[in-house]
C-alpha cells in the first residue's frame, strides 16, 4: 500500500501486507472508507482523511466455499460497502459492510437471489446507496475435464428494494465505470456497453477479425472514454494491447504495445485504466503507474507493478498490489 501525492512521490513507507486472494482477505480503512471503488474505473467518494491519520486494518470474510476471489470493492459510506468476486464452485459472491460485521448478499437462486446458474461477478459501481451496479457473467456450459466454459453477459442492479437483472445479448462483461447515473460504460469479450439512464446499448468499436477483449475502461469525463483491449497471441507468454478511446461520436485506437518475455519497460500504457479527478492513469504487471498528460505517457510511479488504483484527486491517490 502506497499514498501518491500529485507529483507522484511516494508519501506513505510501503509496508507488507500478507494477502491471500483466496480467501477472502480484505484490507479497509478504520475511519472511513478510501473512496467508492469500481470495478475498472471511476473511483469517486467521500473527502479523505489526512493520509497520516488513517488507520488500516484486515477484515478476513469466513467463506465455505475451498477459494473465494474478492477484487473489487464499492461503498457509498463507512456503513454500506460492498465488495463482490468469485468463488472456484463457479459461482459468484457479493458481501455488505453494514459498520460492524460483513455479510452476504444472496444471488443465486440458491441462496433465494434472482440469478440462475452458474455465474461471476467482474465489477461493481455505484452512485448511492439504491443506485448500485455490477457486471459479470452467467456461466452457460462448463466442461470440467478440460475446464473450459462458455458463458454470456450478466448485467444487475440495486434500486433500494431489490436486485433487479438486466437482459443483454452480449458476452462476458469484465468491468464497469461510469460518473453519472445516466452515463454508465462497460466493456468485456467483444463488446462495449453503454447506459443512458434508461438501458443499455452495444457501442460500435472496431475490431480484427480474431476479436478483442477489453479488459479495462475508464470515463475522463463525458464524451471522453478510454478502453484497453487484449488479443492473446498463439506465440506463448505474447500479448497484443490496443488502447482505445471514445470521443463523442466514435471510437478509435490511439496506440498499441506488444509484450513478449523478453520486453523492457517502459510501457506506453498498461492493462488497467484509472480516471480519478479528471486525469487518466494506467497501470500493468511490469512498469508502475503512467498518467497520460498531453497525449503522452508519462510514469509516475516506479516502485510497484499491476497496481489498482483509487483517489478522490490527482494528489490523493492510494495503491494496492499484490505485495502491499
Amino acid at each position: 500500500m502506497f499514498f501518491m501525492d500529485t507529483k507522484g512521490n511516494e508519501s506513505m513507507r510501503k509496508k507488507p501486507v500478507m494477502q491471500n486472494r483466496w480467501i477472502g482477505m480484505i484490507v479497509v480503512l478504520a475511519a472511513a472508507v478510501v473512496t467508492t471503488i469500481a470495478g475498472c474505473s471511476n473511483p469517486v467518494g467521500p473527502t479523505l482523511k489526512d493520509q497520516a491519520k488513517l488507520t488500516w486494518t484486515i477484515d478476513t470474510i469466513a467463506n465455505p466455499t475451498p477459494q473465494t476471489s474478492l477484487d473489487y470493492i464499492w461503498g457509498s459510506s463507512p456503513n454500506n460497502i460492498y465488495v463482490v468476486g468469485s468463488s472456484s464452485n463457479w459461482t459468484g459472491e457479493m458481501y455488505r459492510y453494514n459498520g460492524k460485521v460483513w455479510k452476504v448478499v444472496p444471488l443465486s437462486h440458491l441462496e433465494g437471489g434472482p440469478i440462475p446458474g452458474n455465474f461471476w461477478l467482474n465489477g461493481i459501481v455505484g452512485f448511492g446507496a439504491n443506485d448500485i451496479w455490477v457486471v459479470g457473467s452467467q456461466v452457460d456450459s462448463i466442461n470440467q475435464a478440460t475446464d473450459q466454459f462458455v458463458n454470456s453477459s450478466l448485467i444487475i442492479h440495486w434500486n433500494g428494494s431489490n436486485w433487479q437483472e438486466y437482459p443483454e445479448s452480449a458476452n462476458a462483461v469484465l468491468c464497469i465505470a461510469g460518473l453519472s447515473p445516466d452515463d454508465i460504460w462497460a466493456s468485456g469479450n467483444e463488446v462495449v456497453l453503454h447506459y443512458n439512464g434508461s438501458s443499455w446499448q452495444k457501442s460500435r468499436v472496431p475490431m480484427p477479425p480474431e476479436g478483442m477483449r477489453f479488459v479495462s475502461i475508464a470515463e475522463v469525463e463525458h464524451n471522453n472514454v478510454y478502453a484497453v483491449g487484449s488479443i492473446n497471441s498463439v506465440t506463448a507468454d505474447t500479448g497484443s494491447y490496443y488502447l482505445y478511446h471514445y470521443d463523442g461520436t466514435s471510437w478509435s485506437i490511439t496506440d498499441s504495445v506488444i509484450i513478449t518475455p523478453s520486453y523492457v519497460s517502459p510501457i506506453s500504457f498498461g492493462e488497467k485504466l484509472f480516471a480519478i479527478g479528471g486525469h487518466l492513469y494506467s497501470s500493468f504487471s511490469i512498469g508502475g503507474v503512467d498518467e497520460l498528460e498531453d497525449g503522452k505517457w508519462v510514469n509516475v510511479f516506479q516502485n510497484a507493478n499491476g497496481l489498482w488504483l483509487a483517489g478522490n484527486s490527482p494528489d490523493n491517490i492510494f495503491g494496492l498490489g499484490s505485495f502491499g
